[in-house]
Formats: structure tokens, sequence, C-alpha cells
């Protein structure tokens, strides 16, 4: 089947980099459980997330990784929840790259609301990059998907599967 994706490791690492640039060590990433079972697109954020740590010579700890179940249904309401669920953790992070930017606004709801400051105590990235990023009263930094580019290469596709040059 025809498909166009995006390798969401570099995104990641791109992020994660910049985060242990700033001094950050205990990056937390937020991905679908389907990223455990194999997953390429999922398991793509987590060997991005890795390979930064790897680059920047730091050990890559395993356990903060945290997988969530029904990524399509994630909702501020969920990240709230996993925000709770983070700070009752040991995890103690001092960034999170989260699933989505909904996922991202709902993680910092449930910091701020434990009176954690955000960016200063953890700095928190989305994913996806949707409008909800500018809302105030924190502009969400979120690591965007290249659209224009993909959908030229789908358009693309799209033309030869037409005219014949693709079976």
């Amino acid at each position: 089947a025809d498909r166009v994706a995006v390798d969401r490791s570099v995104g990641v690492c791109e992020a994660v980099t910049h985060l242990l640039a700033q001094g950050r060590r205990r990056i937390v990433i937020v991905v679908p459980d389907v990223a455990a079972r194999g997953d390429l697109l999922m398991a793509g954020k987590v060997n991005g997330w890795a390979r930064a740590y790897e680059q920047a010579g730091l050990e890559v700890r395993r356990d903060l990784i945290v997988y969530v179940s029904n990524p399509e249904e994630w909702t501020i309401q969920q990240g709230l929840e996993l925000g709770r669920r983070i700070l009752a953790s040991k995890m103690n992070p001092d960034a999170i790259v989260a699933n989505n930017d909904f996922t991202a606004i709902g993680l910092i709801k449930a910091f701020w609301q434990a009176g954690v400051r955000i960016p200063d105590d953890v700095a928190v990235v989305g994913f996806n990059n949707f409008n909800v990023c500018e809302m105030p009263p924190v502009e969400l930094a979120s690591i965007g998907f290249p659209v224009p580019r993909i959908a030229e290469e789908a358009v693309r596709m799209m033309v030869e599967r037409l005219e014949g040059q693709v079976a």
C-alpha cells in the first residue's frame, strides 16, 4: 500500500538534543504502548530519544519511557491524569517529550497545579505543532511535520499511480 510517512525519530532526537544542551538530564518520553510492540512509527520516537542521549555520551535510562494505551483517544484530560501519575512516581523529570500537543497541555496543567514551574523546573515539548501550542499563558514548544512536503509527495505518488507508472 502506498504511504507517506515522517521519520519521527529525527524530530524527537533534535528536541532531546536541544533539551540536553540546556542541561536537562531526566527527559521523560511519552509514547503509545504500540511502540513497545514494534510499531515502527512510534518506536521511532523512542529511538530518536535514545539516540540523543547516546550522541551526548549519556546513559539511556529506559525507566524514563512512559508507555500509554489508547493513543487515538489522548486528550488534555488524559495528559492531566498522566501528569499526576508522573508527579507521584520517582521519575522526577526535568523535561518531558509528549506524544502529542494535547497530552502536553494536560501535562503542563498537572504540573502547574502541583506548583511546578514550566519551563523553569520542567520543560514540556509536544508533538504535531497544532494551533493550541500558541495559547497563553505558555507557548508550547512542539515538533512539527513538514506538511507541504508530505502533501507534495502524496500527490506525486497519486499521479504516478493514475498514470500507471507504479504497479
